[in-house]
């Protein structure tokens, strides 16, 4: 799973100076959650944009250092429509975070 996980309803964090180190997708499809995500092993899976992250660093993983998933619909634990379109809204803080050697790419911005 992921090493840091900011869910839809996370705000105002201050993440400084985090270390995300060896990640693995380790968990085969026959254990895979319909619905959830946690097999991608993301350093810091970001749901959330609400968030503000300085200084940390994603390395090693599987997958990607720093994703934000910015989703048109904003879903509750149970995946029902709860909330506003995440993608209106402004990103926290993002300043001095380092990602590298990670699989796919050290930085993403998903939709």
């Amino acid at each position: 799973g992921h090493c840091f996980y900011f869910d839809r309803i996370s705000a105002d964090n201050m993440v400084v100076d985090n270390l995300a180190s060896n990640l693995n997708n380790r968990i085969n499809s026959g254990n895979r959650i319909d619905g959830y995500d946690d097999h991608y092993a993301d350093g810091f899976a970001i749901w959330s944009p609400f968030n503000h992250f300085i200084g940390n660093v994603a390395a090693g993983g599987h997958k990607r250092g720093f994703r934000y998933y910015l989703d048109w619909r904003t879903l509750g634990e149970d995946l029902i429509n709860v909330g506003p379109n995440m993608r209106r809204n402004p990103i926290g803080t993002f300043k001095d975070n380092k990602a590298h050697s990670n699989f796919r790419q050290g930085f993403h911005l998903a939709d």
